[in-house]
């Protein structure tokens, strides 16, 4: 990359880039699975909720996924200050809806 750079190859440049951003994906999809794994298999555990918070925020989460697991954590950590936190969120995002309405009066 740096020699790349250092020429002003801006083809080399884009490729590296686009090889990057590849292997950057691939990484982020196995992170969320590892986290998603986690809380699924850990349901007595505080950090089960705070993943599922920060899922949460990510807008590709499954929402019905993350609604699952979340009933599926102890009731104590359901209440905890985070738990209300996801409770209150999966809210959120169950009441907006998924399509856009119709403009213009199509069907």
């Amino acid at each position: 990359m740096q020699a790349a750079q250092q020429a002003k190859d801006t083809v080399a440049i884009t490729k590296l880039m686009q090889e990057f951003g590849k292997i950057q994906q691939e990484v982020g999809e196995a992170s969320k699975t590892k986290y998603q794994t986690y809380a699924e298999s850990h349901p007595k555990s505080f950090i089960s909720v705070l993943i599922l918070q920060g899922m949460l925020n990510d807008p590709t989460t499954d929402v019905k996924k993350a609604e699952a697991t979340f009933n599926s954590l102890e009731e104590k950590i359901q209440n905890t200050k985070p738990g209300k936190a996801v409770k209150e969120a999966l809210a959120k995002l169950k009441s907006v809806p998924t399509a856009p309405p119709a403009i213009g009066g199509a069907k």
